[in-house]
């Protein structure tokens, strides 16, 4: 989050400003790791392709099944994820969402 800094006061940015962003839900066939899914997505969109997206991975402590995966992204780059993806023979794209709380609700 990026703060603004005035009269050594950090006050939080508005939440119209702030960037959204959309949670995907991973179903994967075998174990795959994190570093597949990064490897996959770095070999189609590129270094900068990925920087861009955002990407970072969610650890779920009420996850109890072991062959999911959620993501979260930029939305402008949702569809560049899911096309990533196609390519992975071992994952699906399930669900995508703004709200984690909807996420969790459809994997366990």
């Amino acid at each position: 989050m990026i703060k603004i800094t005035t009269n050594n006061k950090i006050k939080n940015l508005i939440p119209s400003l702030r960037e959204k962003k959309r949670y995907i839900a991973i179903k994967m066939i075998k174990n795959n790791s994190h570093k597949d899914i990064r490897n996959c997505l770095k070999e189609y969109n590129g270094v900068f392709g990925v920087s861009e997206m955002n990407l970072s991975f969610v650890k779920l402590n009420d996850m109890k099944i072991d062959n999911w995966c959620v993501v979260r992204v930029s939305p402008q780059s949702v569809d560049k994820v899911k096309a990533s993806l196609c390519f992975l023979d071992n994952a699906s794209v399930e669900k995508v969402s703004g709200s984690l709380k909807k996420i969790k609700m459809f994997v366990s």
